[in-house]
C-alpha cells in the first residue's frame, strides 16, 4: 500500500465520485477523501444523480453503495462501464459472503469494500485503484509518444525512398509541414513499390497534398 503522501501525489490528477443514499456516510467519505486532495470530488445521493454526474463530468474513480433505491450499485456499475470502461468502480457493501463478493467482480466491479468501512482496507483499495489509473495513463502517454516518433521516422523513410524515383523537386516545406508537390512522381513511386514493403498508405495520406495550378511551386 502507498504512503499517504504518495496517495496524495496520485490523487491530485483524478476526479472521484462518491454515491450513497445515506447522507451521513456520504459526507464522512467526502471529508475523508478531501484529505487526499483529489482534483475534484463529486457526490450523489442516489444512482440516478450519479448517472447525470458521469454523463456531465470526467470521472476516473467511483465509490458506490450497493443497496440504493431506484438505481442500485450494480445498475450504476453497468451504466458506468458502458459509458466508459476505464472508469474504476468500487462497490461498498454489507455482504460478507465470499460468493456474493466474487459475483461483484464478475459483473465488472474493480473492487469492493465491506461495511463497516475499516480505514486500512479503504486506503489499500484506494492505493490500488490510483496506481492502476496512473499506470493506464502512463502507458497511454508513452504509447502516443512512441507512435508519434515512429510516424516521424516513417515519414522520413518514405521521403528518402520516394526521392529515388524522381529527379524533379518533390516536396515543399512550410514551417514544420511537408507538402507533396509532384503527384506524377508519387504515382510512379506508388506503382513501383512492393506492397509488402510499403511503409504506410495511411501515413502517406497524412502528408498534405499540395497542388499548384501551374504545376510549379515558388
Amino acid at each position: 500500500m502507498m504512503q499517504i503522501k504518495e496517495i496524495m501525489e496520485f490523487a491530485k490528477h483524478y476526479n472521484i465520485l462518491i454515491v450513497d443514499d445515506d447522507e451521513s456516510i456520504l459526507q464522512e467519505m467526502k471529508k475523508l477523501l478531501e484529505n487526499f486532495q483529489f482534483n475534484e470530488i463529486f457526490t450523489a445521493s442516489n444512482g440516478e444523480e450519479a448517472m447525470k454526474v458521469l454523463q456531465n463530468h470526467q470521472i476516473d474513480l467511483v465509490f458506490t453503495d450497493l443497496k440504493m433505491p431506484k438505481v442500485d450499485g450494480i445498475e450504476l456499475l453497468l451504466f458506468t462501464k458502458t459509458l466508459k470502461k476505464e472508469i474504476s468502480v468500487i462497490i461498498i457493501t454489507a455482504y460478507t459472503d465470499t460468493e456474493d463478493l466474487i459475483n461483484l467482480i464478475k459483473v465488472g466491479a474493480d473492487g469492493f469494500i465491506v461495511k463497516p468501512i475499516v480505514l486500512e482496507n479503504f486506503l489499500e483499495i484506494l492505493s490500488k485503484e490510483l496506481i492502476k489509473l496512473h499506470n493506464r495513463d502512463y502507458v497511454k502517454a508513452h504509447s502516443y509518444m512512441n507512435l508519434q516518433k515512429a510516424k516521424s521516422e516513417e515519414v522520413k523513410a518514405i521521403i528518402i525512398d520516394i526521392l529515388s524515383f524522381c529527379d524533379e523537386p518533390m516536396f515543399a516545406k512550410e514551417k514544420d509541414k511537408i507538402f507533396f508537390i509532384n503527384d506524377k512522381c508519387f504515382d510512379k513511386y506508388r506503382d513501383n513499390i512492393d506492397e509488402k514493403k510499403f511503409l504506410s498508405k495511411k501515413l502517406i495520406n497524412e502528408i498534405t497534398v499540395y497542388k499548384e495550378k501551374n504545376g510549379n511551386h515558388k
